[in-house]
């Protein structure tokens, strides 16, 4: 027998039973219908909730899809932007190479290139001031410096050195 026949059954029975002087209650019968009513709604509230829930999980989950997207479009930017700067770095301390190495040569390493040419017989009264300038006498084309040259690696601020 289904339950709600047997609370009929139940409920037929004991209104006729019951005393005159004891006051009317609420019938099980009503209990019972109005637990079902609060149990579905209950149901429908739940199911609601979770769906809602639901929406708020998936806008969420959506919103962060979105900015890692963007971020990760940032991060590729700054990686090409780090790797132009790091060309352009690359760039420069070649140039500042270049550039030192370009300042440092004429310091000491002074490559002199000129034509030289034996001394004319009309020119030898003229050179007689240079002492210290020879030619080879295997090749006359070949320039000799006698004379010693200056120290140039001294340091500033110290007297220059006597050469006796």
């Amino acid at each position: 027998m289904r339950p709600e026949l047997r609370s009929k059954r139940c409920w037929k029975t004991w209104k006729t039973q019951r005393s005159p002087l004891c006051p009317p209650k609420r019938s099980s019968w009503d209990l019972w219908v109005q637990s079902q009513e609060l149990r579905d709604k209950l149901v429908q509230a739940w199911e609601w909730l979770r769906k809602a829930h639901r929406r708020q999980v998936e806008d969420h989950l959506c919103l962060q899809k979105d900015r890692m997207v963007a971020l990760q479009e940032v991060q590729r930017w700054q990686k090409s932007l780090l790797d132009q700067q790091d060309e352009q770095i690359h760039q420069l301390e070649m140039e500042r190479c270049r550039l030192h190495n370009d300042t440092q040569e004429p310091k000491d390493n002074i490559p002199v290139f000129c034509r030289v040419r034996p001394v004319l017989p009309e020119e030898s009264e003229r050179q007689r001031g240079l002492q210290h300038l020879h030619f080879s006498p295997q090749n006359s084309t070949t320039l000799i410096v006698t004379q010693p040259d200056e120290v140039k690696d001294r340091v500033i601020g110290t007297p220059k050195p006597n050469r006796n």
